[in-house]
C-alpha cells in the first residue's frame, strides 16, 4: 500500500508538474538550489532572514546525493520529488497503524488505501512546502502516540514528542494544537509520560533554534523576525484577508457533495481516536482567527481530517465483517472502490475557482496543470549549453520556476509595464511566455507550447547586460 501511495505521489507529480504556490520554490527549493550551487532568486523573506533553513539544508542534502539521475535539473528535482513523496506516505502508514489497534488486516488496510488514493494528499505531498511536510509528520505522531492502557517505552515516547516537535519547528503556527495534543496525551499518567514527550518535542524546537543561531547569527531569529514581519509589519495581510469561516467555505467547494460524507466519518471516528480529530480542530480554529488564509495552511488538519474519516471507514467495516463475515470482502472492495471514485470526482476541484488564496484565472484553473509550462520550459533550457539569457513575458518571476529548475547561471529578464521585446533581445536567447501572437516576438521563434506558455528561441548569442541583477529587481519592487 505504501508503494502504491509512493508512485501515486511521484508518479502524477512528475508527470504533471505544476506549481500551487511560489512558495513551493522560492522558499525551499530555491535556497537549497543556491546553497548547493551558488546563485539563485532571493526573496524578502530570505533578505530578512525571516525563514529557517530547516526544510532548505534537508532538500540541499537530497539534491546534492541525486544530481547525477539525469541531466540538467532533472536528476536533483527526481530526487527531491521522490524524497518528498516519500515522506507523504505517512499518513497512509499511521492510518493503518490506528485501524489495526481496532480491526483486521483487511479493513485496516482499507485505511491506509483511502490515504493513499485521497486526491489532496496525493496532489501536495511531492511540495516542498512546511506546511505540508508538518502536517504529514503530526500524522505520524499521533499514529505513535500511546492510547490510554498503553505502557510505552521511554524511546517511543521520545520519538513521539520529537515528531511533534519537528512539525512545529517546520511550522510554528501548529504550536498550539501540537501543544494540546501533546498534553490530551499524557493526561492520565502525566508523571511517566509528560517527561519524555516534551523532552522530544523541546529537542525539536531547540534543534530549530539552533540552526538558526548557525545560519542567522541568532537563536531562533526567522522565526521571531517572520513573526515581526507579518504580524507587526502586517505583511500578511497584504496578500488579502478573509473571514473566518473562508477555509469551511472553501473545503465545501472542494469537496463538494463528499463534505457531508467526509464529515460524518470524522465525526464517528473522533469518538474511538480522540486525539487526531482534537489535532485537526485546532489547527482548523487557529488558522481561522488568522486574517490572511490561504488552502495549504489548513493542510494539516486536512491530512487529518481524512485520517480519521478512513479510520472509521475501516472500523465501520469490522463491524460489517463481525456481523455478516461472507460479506466481508465483497464490502471491502466496495468501500475501496467508493474511496477511489469520491477522490477521482473531488481532484478536478482543486482549482482556482474552489482553491482559497488564489484569484480566479481560468488559463490555469486547473491546479493539476497550473503553471506546468514554467516547469517545463525551464526544465528544457536546463539541458542546453547554449542558452546565455532567459527572458519572461507576461509572467511575473514567481511563476517561473527559477534557477532551481533552470540550473543555469544565466541572466533572467522579467519584463513588464513599458519594457518590450527589445529591451532584453540582445542579453537573452529563450524567452518563456503566455501564449500571444507570434508577429509581436520578432527574432524569437516559437519552438514549443505547454497550455498558454510557450518557449521561444532567438539564434545567436547574447550580449552582457552591465549592472543588471535580478535580485535587486526584486527587491526594488520588494518582492
Amino acid at each position: 500500500m505504501l508503494a502504491l501511495a509512493l508512485a501515486l505521489r511521484a508518479g502524477l507529480a512528475l508527470a504533471f508538474p505544476n506549481v500551487f504556490y511560489p512558495d513551493e520554490i522560492f522558499q525551499t527549493l530555491e535556497p537549497a538550489h543556491r546553497l548547493l550551487y551558488g546563485y539563485g532568486v532571493v526573496s524578502w523573506e530570505w533578505r530578512l532572514g525571516a525563514r529557517s533553513w530547516l526544510l532548505p539544508g534537508f532538500l540541499a542534502g537530497v539534491m546534492r546525493v541525486s544530481e547525477g539521475l539525469g541531466p540538467g535539473s532533472t536528476g536533483y528535482l527526481l530526487g527531491a520529488t521522490l524524497a518528498l513523496s516519500a515522506i507523504g506516505t505517512l499518513p497512509a502508514w499511521a492510518a493503518w497503524r490506528i485501524a489495526r489497534r481496532s480491526a483486521d488486516a483487511g479493513p485496516a488496510l482499507l485505511a491506509a488505501f483511502a490515504c493513499a488514493v485521497w486526491c489532496e494528499l496525493i496532489y501536495f505531498a511531492p511540495k516542498a512546502l512546511n506546511e505540508v511536510i508538518a502536517g504529514h509528520l503530526l500524522a505520524a505522531a499521533v499514529a505513535l502516540a500511546p492510547q490510554p492502557g498503553e505502557a510505552p517505552g521511554r524511546r517511543r515516547l521520545l520519538l513521539t514528542g520529537f515528531v511533534f516537535g519537528l512539525a512545529v519547528a517546520l511550522r510554528p503556527q501548529l504550536g498550539p494544537a501540537v501543544l494540546v495534543g501533546i498534553a490530551f496525551v499524557f493526561r492520565r499518567e502525566p508523571g511517566r509520560i509528560a517527561a519524555p514527550l516534551l523532552v522530544g518535542a523541546g529537542a525539536a524546537c531547540a534543534f530549530g533554534g539552533l540552526l538558526d543561531a548557525f545560519t542567522w547569527g541568532s537563536p531562533f531569529h526567522s522565526y521571531l523576525r517572520n513573526l515581526v514581519e507579518n504580524v507587526v509589519v502586517g505583511r500578511a495581510r497584504g496578500f488579502g484577508t478573509e473571514p473566518w469561516y473562508a477555509y469551511l467555505k472553501s473545503l465545501l467547494g472542494i469537496w463538494s457533495l463528499a463534505f457531508g460524507a467526509i464529515l460524518a466519518l470524522f465525526a464517528w471516528g473522533a469518538r474511538r481516536h480522540p486525539l487526531p480529530a482534537l489535532t485537526a480542530g485546532l489547527v482548523l480554529l487557529v488558522h481561522s482567527a488568522i486574517a490572511h488564509k490561504e488552502y495549504r495552511f489548513v493542510y494539516p488538519a486536512i491530512v487529518l481530517v481524512v485520517l480519521v474519516a478512513s479510520v472509521a471507514s475501516a472500523e465501520l467495516l469490522q463491524e460489517l465483517k463481525r456481523r455478516r463475515p461472507a460479506s466481508g470482502a465483497r464490502a471491502l472492495a466496495l468501500a475501496a472502490l467508493a474511496w477511489t471514485l469520491v477522490s477521482l470526482a473531488v481532484a478536478p476541484r482543486l482549482s482556482t475557482e474552489h482553491v482559497l488564496g488564489h484569484p480566479a484565472n481560468r488559463s490555469d484553473a486547473l491546479h493539476w496543470r497550473r503553471y506546468e509550462g514554467s516547469k517545463r520550459s525551464f526544465a528544457t533550457l536546463s539541458q542546453r549549453d547554449e542558452v546565455c539569457g532567459v527572458g519572461l513575458l507576461g509572467l511575473g518571476w514567481a511563476f517561473s520556476a527559477g534557477y532551481t529548475w533552470l540550473h543555469r547561471d544565466v541572466p533572467i529578464f522579467a519584463l513588464e509595464g513599458s519594457e518590450t521585446i527589445s529591451t532584453v533581445l540582445p542579453h537573452a536567447n529563450y524567452l518563456v511566455t503566455r501564449r500571444i501572437d507570434d508577429a509581436q516576438l520578432g527574432a524569437f521563434v516559437r519552438e514549443r507550447c505547454w497550455g498558454r506558455i510557450c518557449l521561444y528561441r532567438r539564434e545567436g548569442s547574447c550580449l552582457p547586460a552591465p549592472g543588471y541583477d535580478l535580485n535587486a529587481w526584486i527587491a526594488e519592487r520588494g518582492g
